[in-house]
């Protein structure tokens, strides 16, 4: 299966700072990759290419990109992705 998650932030990088998102997107996305899914990340206001700045930055990666699942870390994305026809699943950790 291939999951596309979105999350805030850059992903862990060696000695940069990094979000609890990203570092949550990371961690979730290494563990299902282990598993055997096929995992990309999209981060808000992360550098290209895995990276968006507004909505309509996201709904062209969206378009690019082929996924079976989208995983939100952040449940304030929901409204984003709601017209996609493919199952969205909100990670609740801090919610």
């Amino acid at each position: 299966m291939n999951i596309l998650i979105l999350h805030h932030g850059e992903l862990p990088q060696y000695s940069q700072p990094v979000t609890g998102s990203a570092l949550r997107a990371e961690q979730l996305g290494l563990a299902l990759s282990q598993d055997g899914h096929g995992v990309q990340w999209l981060g808000k206001g992360a550098a290209a290419p895995n990276g968006y700045s507004d909505r309509s930055g996201l709904f062209e990666l969206l378009e690019q990109l082929t996924y079976d699942v989208v995983l939100l870390i952040q449940m304030e994305d929901a409204p984003l992705v709601e017209h996609l026809d493919v199952p969205i699943v909100i990670d609740l950790y801090a919610q």
